[in-house]
């Protein structure tokens, strides 16, 4: 139950120069268990029948307000310096007392990562960044609210997925998981730490049921190793659809082909008459030139002659009616 704290103290407080005379610790609303929506990804409250006791100490106020001054000042200027839109996915599984287990879900998500680096590389969203961790729902460390709070603090996230690492849709999936992520949400807005920060949910892994036969299928073709006493199962149930999609590709190009290679043929066709005709003008042409040839011989001589009489002095007759000489 909330209490109030002793007047002393508050006067104490309102001495220290301390921005909230009258403070009082914050009482939590009851908190309700959170059931996860698998077909919109979302948390939606429902009834846990426990109510949260404020445990809040007043001597922790000053503490606080600090760790909530300093938070905020420094995101105002991470937000004024960079400008970057930065993804986390955080994959969160149960986890276990063997560290080689816990350690296989951090390899995973360095794994996630660098293939998520090579995408936005190849992209040209040259103004966002990502980073993966994984934690654990219990058990091993590190924890939901502590990997929230790395990512955003060392990583500055301001998108964060949390995919839960399960194959089932058991009570992890439906409530414990929810429920935790929505206590370090809390925790973190009590530190002043989710001003641009969104938090979101995916699906479980095991959500995709498609996907989990395809890895189902070839776990299976693994084992078997092309034993010839399986060699049914080597081949995939979309095999007879593509090669029925196969078969109907060859009869189109096929029927491509022979539309094309009519055409040709009728191409050809006319081209050979086009020949043709080039020949019979091409004769049509010389017998042309030849003709012209002899109509430019008779013109020579035409002019020949013409020029003969025009260099003769005087006429003919003038030349028969002289005498002789009177020498």
């Amino acid at each position: 139950m909330p209490w109030d704290p002793p007047e002393p103290q508050l006067q104490q407080e309102r001495v220290r120069g301390q921005e909230t005379a009258e403070r009082k610790p914050r009482q939590r609303q009851p908190r309700r268990s959170a059931s996860y929506d698998l077909y919109g990804g979302s948390l939606m409250d429902g009834d846990r029948g426990q109510q949260l006791q404020d445990d809040v100490d007043v001597h922790d106020h000053t503490s606080v307000s600090q760790i909530n001054t300093a938070s905020k000042e420094r995101r105002a200027t991470d937000g004024q310096s960079n400008h970057q839109v930065k993804l986390a996915i955080l994959l969160i599984d149960h986890g276990s007392k063997r560290q080689t287990s816990n350690d296989a879900l951090h390899s995973i998500a360095d794994r996630y990562e660098s293939m998520l680096l090579q995408r936005l590389s190849a992209s040209n969203a040259n103004n966002q960044s990502l980073a993966v961790k994984a934690c654990h729902m219990e058990i091993a460390t590190p924890s939901i609210e502590s990997a929230l709070t790395s990512l955003i603090e060392e990583n500055g996230a301001t998108k964060i997925i949390c995919l839960p690492y399960f194959l089932s849709r058991g009570r992890h999936i439906t409530m414990d998981v929810p429920n935790l992520i929505e206590d370090a949400k809390e925790a973190l807005e009590e530190k002043g730490m989710l001003d641009g920060v969104e938090i979101l949910m995916s699906k479980h892994l095991g959500s995709d049921v498609d996907s989990m036969l395809e890895v189902m299928d070839g776990l299976v073709k693994r084992v078997l190793n092309d034993d010839n006493d399986f060699m049914w199962m080597m081949q995939s149930d979309n095999d007879d659809a593509k090669s029925e999609g196969e078969d109907q590709t060859t009869d189109s190009l096929a029927a491509e082909l022979r539309k094309y290679t009519n055409r040709a043929a009728i191409l050809e066709n006319m081209l050979e008459k086009k020949v043709q005709q080039l020949k019979t003008m091409t004769n049509r042409v010389a017998i042309l030139e030849d003709v012209l040839n002899k109509k430019l011989e008779e013109n020579d001589i035409l002019k020949q002659r013409l020029r003969s009489r025009t260099d003769v002095g005087k006429p003919p007759s003038q030349e028969v009616n002289q005498g002789p000489d009177p020498k």
